[in-house]
């Protein structure tokens, strides 16, 4: 499951008395649930673990993630310093702060996952403890990289991406990108929005992206007939996983795109919907007309979309259209004309699904490859499921 990460940890706690201790959990909770409250995220989207000198906190996937940055840490901020001001030095709070976003299993003791593994490490690294220790604040912020490019880098409302320092974090044998920053005074709130979702805020989603090989040659009256079994076969297999878009799917000539929400499980996308969409295909191919014949190129994406009142856009979806369109997908079906489906994923896809072969995935069956894109190369993986 995804969630969006924050750790949270006091600096100097080991140094203090067992009731100054008390006291500074205490203000550290009480903090903790004014920016929570601030941000507008509600107790049911959020759990808080108490890690003694400080607090792991998993949140929903369904609240923004630019919430987090732009509201709920300058509130944490701003709670922290007027603590502060009533206090003496040896019960002051100063937080070191590290954010992530990943995929997480949660078992009968608790949660456990590589996104955690690499939170916890940012947030015990010597330089979050080193830019805390020079900040003229009482708060310092370490983010992941992949978090700085699907989130920070986009200016959403309240966050400039100019603020945060790129850096690389050496902890335990292991080397992480990262950008890390100090915290900012609350900026002022802004002016409401009379667009329903002209918020300014990006959404954590699912991307299917499905399209017809070869389509642009056939007549026109064989396309009608493409494009008309291509909705029925989709629809099928996406009733088949058990998964619901968010809106109808948005067709673009002959390609068909869905989303997903937050809440939906990533793995479905993967098993059991493409196993589904490939046995709709072969059984379509029996009796297809002649010249009809079909075979599918699929892309499975996610990251955070912008959304207005028409869509949902943004860059995340401008990857995923590349990699569907790209050469290396083309190709692979190409060299293989028995082939009906080549599907390819993802770095979010196969890192936070695939690799941990949920179900009946093998990431052995799935091929890394490189795409290059009009900005930049990304890494993908290219799966050829078998035919039924």
């Amino acid at each position: 499951m995804h969630r969006t990460i924050m750790a949270v940890d006091v600096a100097g706690y080991a140094r203090r008395t067992d009731p100054q201790i008390l006291e500074v959990r205490r203000g550290l909770w009480a903090a903790l649930r004014r920016a929570f409250a601030d941000a507008g995220i509600a107790e049911d989207q959020r759990d808080l673990v108490d890690t003694g000198d400080g607090v792991l906190t998993l949140i929903d996937p369904d609240v923004p993630k630019t919430h987090l940055l732009a509201d709920l840490v300058p509130s944490l901020a701003a709670a922290l310093r007027e603590y502060n001001l009533g206090h003496a030095s040896n019960e002051q709070i100063r937080l070191r702060v590290a954010v992530h976003a990943g995929e997480v299993v949660r078992d009968e003791h608790g949660v456990v996952g590589e996104s955690l593994s690499t939170t916890l490490r940012l947030l015990d690294s010597a330089e979050l403890r080193t830019a805390l220790q020079l900040a003229d604040a009482d708060l310092a912020m370490i983010v992941t990289e992949s978090f700085y490019q699907n989130v920070v880098a986009h200016g959403a409302r309240g966050i400039d991406p100019s603020r945060f320092r790129q850096i690389l974090v050496k902890v335990k044998g292991r080397t992480f990108a990262a950008r890390i920053r100090s915290a900012d005074p609350p900026p002022a709130p802004p002016p409401p929005s009379e667009a329903p979702f002209d918020s300014g805020d990006l959404h954590h989603v699912s991307m299917l992206l499905v399209d017809i090989e070869d389509h642009g040659t056939r007549p026109d009256k064989i396309k009608g007939v493409l494009r008309a079994a291509l909705r029925r076969m989709v629809t099928a297999a996406i009733e088949h996983a058990g998964v619901t878009p968010l809106q109808a799917p948005e067709a673009a000539g002959d390609s068909l795109r869905y989303v997903f929400g937050p809440g939906t499980p990533k793995n479905r996308l993967i098993d059991p919907l493409i196993p589904a969409l490939t046995r709709e295909l072969v059984a379509y191919n029996r009796t297809a007309l002649p010249g009809a014949h079909m075979r599918l190129r699929a892309v499975v994406d996610s990251g955070e979309l912008f959304r207005d009142e028409y869509d949902f856009f943004g860059s995340a979806l401008n990857d995923a259209y590349g990699l569907l369109n790209s050469d290396v997908l083309r190709d692979s079906l190409r060299q293989r004309p028995e082939q009906p489906l080549a599907l390819m994923v993802s770095h979010e896809i196969y890192d936070g699904v695939v690799r941990h072969a949920y179900g009946a995935i093998d990431p052995a069956d799935y091929v890394a490859t490189t795409v290059p894109l009009k900005q930049w190369d990304v890494p993908a993986w290219v799966h050829l499921p078998s035919a039924p």
